[in-house]
């Protein structure tokens, strides 16, 4: 009895513990991806060590049989656990279904049963004969025909989940580095000497894989704790390339097809397994305006449009270049971002920014709205004092006319003689201030400045009374003043409206009241303007409301004379 606290049994006393605490630790953590499967491996791994360490102490064979046949439950879901682990770790996860996980699991489950039932075929092992190997007593068995299938198949699941660990090694950053390195000793361990031991190289009847077990804990321990394995898991590159929505191709130095992920499948029509290998001119033939783009440069970026009309689809293309080490290039990478949601939604935007231009010089002056859409944060309360000069026209005889006619008709007239008031003022450079029924008021040199203002206004003002149609008695009636004003915004915040503000606004419009129909008013201020373009008689001298002294007062009343003013 005294070889039971042996201190050959350490190693398997302190492999139970480290390799159950690691388990414990990834079953807590089982929400992390990988976390699972990495529990199951070393409960499977704590559990082969505790059945070990009963067969090594059972006194008997029937002892001895029962835990070797029981540690196989431990045995048997090892191989599977550390594939899922790597499968999981090398972001390969879409390969765990359940119908993958059921087959893998079919042989192990197998090897259970004839394990436990071994006495009764002896397809896992034959009849022990005791051997006394140092302080225990042990078993000489020769295996059966299933144990080397189970041994077979364990090491291809062992050897796969180990390519893919190497593989993440060399294409994964140095951050990664450490975690895999404790993961490839903590396998490789346990399984060079499981090998030395079942093969019979090292000729000991111990099965050496328990003991060295404490190293695999060890190893994946210093993982956990050291380099945060199950908390910085890398995301594999063939994830990631999958997952992208952009297509991405890559292509070698001859120009033929190397990689394509199944953004590009799908925008291409072609499966990458018939793209591999081929030339990207035969790929891409149904894409003319793609290969005019990528067949001779080698870093370029610009706008693709593919289709027309309804069915056009933009790309933003992004062409790089590929270099080794060496920084020789090898290749070139094309990627396609679908942009087309973005361009529709720019034209919809630009579409809509029109009709509201329009809209906006609808019922703002040209020179206010064009303001506007420059700079709107100027669009603010307040003005500015300038010197301007204001037009006022109006219908003459407007309301005994309107009494005895449709409102239809009324209103399409109006309009109608509006129109030629309004287009005069704008043809001007002039801003049309504000419509007043059957009359308006333009103002000249504000906002914009126009330093021949006053000969603008009185253009105006002729090409309405020559283009006018004349309908029964309705002629305009104009008055012209240049003066100083405040011009701006004035209203509320939410409402406000461009306009001028003082007492040469109410002259322009003493100056129209006092018009006869057909005729221009200009006051003594803006015929000094034109006196040397456009000969104009005294209409009278008049003190003007508000006004201390008399001022002379000046009319046009023949158009006809005024058309070299009007087309200098």
């Amino acid at each position: 009895m005294q070889y039971y606290f042996t201190p050959y049994i350490l190693p398997l006393v302190l492999g139970v513990i480290v390799s159950g605490g690691v388990a414990l630790y990834g079953w807590r953590h089982r929400s992390t991806r990988g976390a699972m499967s990495f529990a199951v491996l070393m409960a499977g791994v704590t559990f082969w060590i505790v059945a070990y360490t009963f067969e090594l102490l059972g006194l008997n064979t029937a002892t001895k049989e029962f835990w070797t046949a029981i540690k196989y439950f431990g045995v048997v879901i090892i191989a599977p656990a550390w594939l899922a682990f790597a499968l999981e770790y090398t972001g390969r996860d879409e390969m765990l279904t359940r119908r993958n996980i059921t087959l893998w699991l079919i042989l192990p489950l197998t090897t259970l049963v004839l394990a436990l039932t071994n006495g009764m075929h002896r397809l896992m092992w034959s009849p022990a004969q005791w051997v006394t190997t140092g302080p225990f007593l042990t078993q000489d068995t020769t295996n059966g025909a299933w144990f080397w299938v189970n041994v077979a198949y364990a090491y291809v699941l062992i050897l796969i989940g180990s390519v893919l660990i190497v593989r993440a090694f060399v294409r994964q950053p140095r951050l990664y580095h450490g975690q895999i390195t404790g993961m490839l000793v903590a396998v490789a361990a346990p399984w060079v000497f499981n090998f030395l031991t079942t093969f019979r190289i090292i000729d000991i009847h111990l099965d050496l894989t328990p003991f060295v077990f404490l190293f695999t804990g060890l190893a994946l321990a210093w993982s956990l704790f050291r380099y945060r394995l199950l908390d910085l898991m890398p995301v594999a590159r063939a994830a990631v390339i999958k997952a992208m929505r952009d297509a991405m191709i890559v292509l070698d130095a001859q120009g033929r097809v190397v990689d394509i992920n199944p953004a590009a499948e799908r925008l291409l029509g072609v499966q990458a397994a018939q793209a591999m290998g081929q030339a990207a001119a035969d790929i891409f033939r149904s894409f003319p305006e793609l290969v005019a783009h990528y067949q001779d440069g080698m870093d370029a970026r610009n706008e693709l449009g593919l289709g027309e009309g309804a069915t056009r689809e933009d790309y933003d293309l992004r062409l790089a270049p590929l270099h080794n080490r060496q920084n020789g290039v090898i290749g070139r990478v094309i990627t396609l971002h679908d942009i087309t949601e973005r361009k529709r939604m720019e034209r919809d935007l630009s579409a809509a920014r029109s009709q509201l231009d329009d809209l906006l010089h609808r019922f703002v002056p040209a020179s206010v709205a064009d303001q506007m859409i420059a700079n709107p944060q100027g669009a603010r309360l307040g003005g500015e004092r300038r010197q301007v000069t204001i037009l006022f026209a109006d219908l003459r005889g407007f309301t005994r006319w309107s009494e005895n006619r449709s409102p239809e008709h009324v209103i399409e007239t109006v309009n109608r003689l509006m129109g030629v008031g309004i287009e005069a003022i704008l043809a001007e450079g002039g801003t049309l201030d504000k419509i007043m029924g059957d009359a308006l008021m333009g103002i000249f040199n504000t906002p914009l400045s126009q330093p021949d203002h006053p000969r603008r206004a009185v253009r105006a003002a002729l090409t309405i009374l020559a283009a006018q149609v004349v309908e029964a008695d309705l002629r305009f009636s104009i008055g012209i003043h240049i003066g100083a004003v405040v011009a701006g915004n004035v209203g509320t915040e939410r409402v406000m409206n461009y306009t001028v503000l003082g007492d040469a606004v109410n002259q322009a419009k003493r100056l129209q009241e006092m018009a006869p129909p057909g005729q221009i008013l200009l006051s003594q201020e803006t015929y000094a303007y034109i006196e040397d373009k456009l000969q104009a008689r005294i209409f009278g001298t008049h003190t003007l409301r508000g006004r201390g002294e008399p001022t002379k007062i000046f009319v046009i009343s023949d158009v006809a004379q005024a058309q070299t003013f009007i087309n200098p």
